[in-house]
């Protein structure tokens, strides 16, 4: 019984890190959107067997990021025009929420953070730059003192944060008016400057609509040479 129970612990421990580990190269786009995968390449990509990769990549399909199709494997969900539209439709309803959480329940460090993840995340903080994995929305749900509304939005953002570093992956939020508004956005909360955060995040949800839609109009081979290659 107990070598059963044993078992049984570890089986959950490889499905769980196949699960983390593939979301998490999906969510930075490592498996660049739309690309194509078999099991057997993500299972030695992973270092382990096939069944927990197929258990992670049905749950990753369950959540909108895979889909599998016959004799192909399967396939990283694309990013296009209409489901950026849908993911920023949702974000829109629940960002307000989690910013007010966030300005009445976050602490001082933690705002800190905050604040060092999202220029880190976009290429804006000194020796942070470019690192993909600080997911600052993410981490904001992680601080916004309410677990419910933070396991409710986690999907939400997870899709959102895969479509900003898109978006940063085709150079964006270097510069412009996507960049003043996430400036805006922080300089507000880092004060605890309700009014002037929700002012700015709305400039900075619009502008980072625009800068995604951007990036999907350049040409496929242009987009694909900006990104991670798949394995």
């Amino acid at each position: 019984m107990a070598d059963a129970r044993h078992s049984a612990g570890g089986a959950r421990q490889l499905n769980k890190k196949a699960y983390e580990s593939l979301r998490e190269a999906i969510v930075q786009c490592e498996l660049a959107p739309g690309s194509w995968v078999t099991a057997s390449e993500l299972a030695s990509r992973l270092e382990l067997g096939g069944t927990p990769t197929m258990r992670a990549m049905t749950l990753l399909e369950s959540e909108g990021f895979t889909r599998p199709v016959k004799r192909k494997g399967w396939q990283i969900a694309p990013i296009t025009k209409e489901s950026a539209k849908a993911v920023f439709g949702a974000y829109r309803i629940v960002a307000p929420g989690i910013l007010d959480l966030l300005l009445q329940n976050a602490t001082e460090p933690e705002l800190d953070e905050y604040v060092k993840r999202t220029y880190a995340w976009s290429r804006g903080y000194g020796e942070f730059q470019a690192d993909f994995s600080v997911h600052p929305i993410s981490y904001a749900l992680k601080i916004c003192g309410n677990e419910f509304v933070a396991t409710m939005a986690a999907g939400v953002v997870a899709h959102l944060e895969r479509m900003m570093v898109f978006s940063f992956r085709q150079g964006s939020f270097a510069e412009g008016p996507a960049a003043f508004a996430r400036d805006a956005v922080t300089e507000a909360i880092a004060v605890r400057d309700k009014v002037r955060a929700h002012l700015a995040l709305e400039d900075l949800i619009r502008h980072s609509e625009l800068e995604v839609f951007k990036g999907l109009s350049r040409p496929l081979g242009s987009r694909l040479a900006r990104i991670a290659p798949a394995m």
